[in-house]
């Protein structure tokens, strides 16, 4: 009897002082966003680097050499990552690329200073202001006066272009020059650019994009272009997706630049199935439809969304990314928040179900590197209002625990020195060789596993945790 209550008495305190010690003590603040509509990455304050997607819908740490400046996907969902050191390296994907492969540095890229990713090409800029590309040319998208019919093309220079200062890429490709030119190229065939070796006429070499103002940002998903201008104003043209009224009376293509009206005072753009606009003053503004929930938003509500629309929920934004149906935002405390299609974990919040739609801006797991006994797992923690989370089966049964689960109930189990707790997921108390016991917050399920308080699981083990900040590291010490 003595011996299960003072079992009982430390168990209640390990619950009640869970790792980190309050809600404030979080990971380090994230500094930047990069999506590709497959992965996305946050990048924190201490260099670190977490990724998340497709079928990985916690945010864990990349293991990289050194620090990363960009990070896209390729169309076999390789990562490419742009090193600081100017070097570009190939991941490749355990999803349809040969995950047996060693990453790879791709030959011919040096001095690189920023990636962009098409649907089946991806675009480089160098230091010296040129622009180089890889993968498919199918439409001219490469830029380098060819088309052909082949997928992995290895880099070469897209011609005629310097003092390029930004890139995008989509169905085709876009550069930014230093004067604040535009030039595009790839696909809108045209009869005046027919020859024997392009017999449909793509744009195989970049072409100036005219009746533009000097611009300072671009972007590009599928067949749209966005341009910022240096007074704040917006400029679209390729698939009119707001369905702008055009000089040239275009209706579902832009041949020309337009101006987005209702909008003024932007500081940056983000373009995927619909449009950010980041202001001067932190508010975040969106125009699109949200064909996601077209079925149940009535003509007037579609209209509605063609034209800019503040969202509320978010202030104080510093950055802005989007990519296929998926949007952030970081706001000015340094919390990521994601919305639209959350199929398979798209955005970071725990869950990997499909046709899973997030209509508002929704916080991204805070998480942080499980270290045991001085090895970093392959998992990480989630820190939920102060407490650190763990996946059970992933923790505990490298401790020796014995773990059951009954179906019916969906109890779960841990035999573990004499001790048996049961726990079910959703509740806030555990069972203790039979008796209840309070946690300090629910049971949780994040990537369809079961997620337990840290401090509880590990010290039922006789172990030590500890918590650093500074580098969002967990640190437990098993007894030897």
């Amino acid at each position: 009897m003595k011996k299960w209550t003072l079992f009982t008495t430390v168990l209640a305190l390990m619950l009640l002082t869970a790792s980190p010690p309050s809600a404030d003590a979080a990971t380090p603040k994230v500094v930047d966003v990069q999506t590709t509509g497959t992965y996305t990455y946050m990048f924190k304050g201490d260099e670190s680097v977490w990724q998340f997607g497709y079928r990985i819908s916690v945010p864990t740490r990349l293991e990289l050499p050194q620090t990363a400046k960009k990070i896209v996907s390729n169309s076999n969902y390789d990562t490419i990552v742009l090193f600081e050191d100017g070097s570009v390296w190939r991941y490749p994907s355990d999803v349809w690329g040969d995950a047996s492969q060693e990453p790879a540095p791709i030959a011919g890229l040096s001095d690189i200073v920023d990636l962009e990713a098409g649907r089946t090409h991806t675009l480089a800029l160098k230091a010296d202001g040129t622009v180089w590309g890889w993968g498919t040319n199918f439409h001219g998208e490469l830029g380098n006066g060819q088309v052909k019919e082949a997928w992995d093309i290895p880099p070469q220079q897209v011609v005629g272009l310097k003092d390029v200062q930004a890139i995008a890429a989509g169905d085709n490709s876009l550069a930014l020059t230093k004067q604040g030119e535009v030039y595009t190229w790839g696909g809108w065939a045209h009869a005046s650019r027919v020859t024997a070796d392009n017999p449909q006429g793509f744009r195989v070499t970049p072409v100036k994009v005219n009746n533009l103002p000097k611009i300072t940002a671009v972007d590009m998903a599928g067949d749209t272009s966005l341009a910022l201008d240096a007074d704040g104003k917006v400029h679209t043209w390729g698939d009119n997706f707001l369905q702008l009224k055009s000089p040239n009376g275009d209706s579902s293509t832009l041949a020309a630049p337009a101006q987005i009206p209702g909008i003024d005072n932007v500081k940056a753009i983000a373009l995927a199935d619909r449009a950010l606009f980041l202001k001067e003053d932190g508010s975040v503004y969106i125009a699109g439809i949200d064909y996601a929930r077209s079925g149940e938003l009535t003509d007037a509500q579609k209209k509605q969304q063609l034209q800019p629309q503040l969202i509320p929920s978010l202030t104080g934004v510093t950055r802005i990314d989007a990519a296929a149906s998926q949007l952030f935002a970081i706001d000015g405390k340094g919390e990521l928040y994601g919305w639209g299609n959350n199929n398979s974990g798209s955005l970071g919040n725990g869950s990997l179900y499909w046709k899973s739609q997030l209509n508002d801006p929704t916080r991204v797991l805070d998480t942080g590197t499980v270290v045991i006994d001085g090895k970093r797992q392959d998992y990480p923690g989630v820190i939920h209002q102060g407490v650190t989370m763990v996946p059970l089966r992933k923790l505990a049964e490298p401790l020796g625990a014995t773990l059951g689960f009954e179906a019916q109930t969906k109890q779960v189990t841990i035999s573990y020195g004499g001790q048996t707790v049961a726990l079910k997921p959703g509740d806030a108390s555990v069972t203790v060789n039979g008796k209840p016991l309070q946690l300090a917050g629910p049971i949780r399920i994040y990537n369809d596993e079961t997620h337990v308080p840290l401090r509880f699981i590990s010290e039922l083990f006789g172990a030590q945790v500890s918590w650093n900040a500074d580098l969002a590291e967990i640190t437990v010490t098993t007894a030897k």
